[in-house]
């Protein structure tokens, strides 16, 4: 008895000013089970309040659709305990039993959305929210059920005017401070490469160009140097007519000029660097993600000529018919296919490897449009960020733990970037 009083005066806390508040409208209750729940306003507020622990379980579990099947399972097994003449007791005890147990096994506000923060990961981290079903459009909802939802926590980093958008995004830990470099166009103004510092919180112009969208392919750090392309016409990265490729180099958060990248420098990195629109390659140097509709083209898109192992071992019309992308292990020439086919589901776009775990992340444009990570080691896709414009995904690692720079509008529907974890 004394655990039921203390239940109640629990509840009545939670939902002070609710007389009946079950998970239902009560004017529409059609059930004997509806009707009874209604009749009854202790049981009726701790429907409320299993329905609403229920939806946020179903935002932070990693399997959204067992949570479900849960939630459907506790609803008939309860039946008799709940039905038309039951003892209230039963039914409230039956009610106390799912809320501890949801409570203990799911409810975020118990655990950390990542496990034994340092200070700076604490700073990080701070503000971060999971994606609310109930704040996604239409299309980014109807998305979900089919997939494989595993959502990261996330919050704003920035946010952009009107008429500006990202035209290109990266990021870096290095030294203790998160670096994020992205390069925006705007309608008027071309386009400019800004160093965001997080632990100072100050912005720097790195360059500006009149074509901006030069600026975002490629735009990456590798070996604690950022690269991108200077402006012009993005031919001088796809063709090897041009030697030299236009890019430029920046030491991160040196505060220095950017140079242009000399021939020494091109050939001790041309091995780890990415070529836009084809293929990204982890910072270890063997896992290349790759695009398989740029292979039909052997002189275009791969200046290094990183890709011309793939080419000689496998079938190069037979891998773009299908998948999307694929994932080669150049040192020990082994393919690893998503099975992600070419079509209206999917228009692959952002595809980029983790610097050093094995990870491919890209945005998708089609039926299903949202950021997903591959595990290669599981061979799995997850689905992480649910909204359909989220785009440009940029991995980093920070004391051990995964983090995923992003971009995609607001609230108010202009275009920020966002900084999201991997929970757990």
């Amino acid at each position: 008895m004394y655990r039921r009083t203390l239940f109640i005066f629990a509840v009545s806390l939670l939902l002070p000013f609710v007389a009946t508040a079950a998970s239902f409208d009560c004017q529409k209750a059609h059930s004997e089970r509806e009707k009874y729940i209604c009749s009854h306003p202790i049981i009726s507020q701790m429907d409320e309040l299993l329905s609403a622990m229920y939806q946020r379980a179903h935002q932070y579990a990693r399997d959204p659709v067992e949570v479900k099947k849960q939630q459907l399972d506790w609803w008939h097994i309860s039946n008799d305990d709940c039905r038309a003449g039951a003892e209230p007791a039963r039914c409230e005890a039956a009610y106390i039993s799912a809320i501890a147990w949801l409570k203990k096994r799911y409810y975020a506000d118990q655990q950390p959305l990542v496990s034994q923060p340092t200070q700076a990961l604490a700073a990080l981290i701070k503000g971060m929210q999971f994606p609310r079903e109930s704040e996604l459009d239409n299309t980014s909802k109807n998305a979900l059920a089919a997939e494989n939802y595993q959502p990261w926590p996330r919050r704003p980093l920035l946010h952009l005017a009107k008429g500006q958008s990202v035209a290109g995004l990266t990021a870096v830990y290095k030294n203790g401070t998160l670096y994020v470099y992205y390069a925006v166009s705007s309608d008027d103004k071309g386009g400019s490469l800004y160093e965001l510092n997080m632990a100072s919180n100050q912005t720097r112009l790195l360059f500006h160009a009149k074509y901006w969208t030069t600026l975002g392919q490629p735009l990456q750090v590798k070996k604690g140097l950022l690269f991108f392309v200077p402006g012009g016409n993005q031919q001088e990265l796809r063709f090897p007519q041009n030697p030299e490729p236009q890019l430029m180099i920046y030491p991160v958060g040196s505060g220095e000029k950017p140079q242009p990248m000399t021939a020494q420098q091109q050939q001790r990195y041309s091995r780890i660097l990415d070529a836009g629109n084809s293929f990204s390659v982890n910072e270890d140097g063997p896992w290349l993600a790759i695009y398989t509709a740029p292979l039909y083209y052997p002189t275009r898109y791969d200046i290094f000529h990183n890709l011309d192992g793939f080419r000689q071992r496998y079938d190069v019309r037979k891998q773009h018919s299908a998948s999307a992308f694929v994932l080669y292990d150049r040192d020990n020439q082994v393919v690893q296919d998503p099975h992600i086919s070419p079509g209206s589901s999917w228009n692959i776009s952002g595809l980029v490897m983790a610097r050093h775990q094995p990870y491919a992340y890209f945005a998708n444009q089609g039926a299903v449009a949202c950021i997903w990570q591959y595990d290669i080691n599981r061979d799995e896709v997850s689905k992480i960020v649910p909204e359909h414009d989220a785009r440009l995904p940029a991995p980093v690692s920070i004391d051990g733990h995964d983090f995923l720079v992003f971009t995609m509008k607001n609230q108010q529907g202009l275009p920020a970037i966002y900084l999201a974890v991997r929970p757990g």
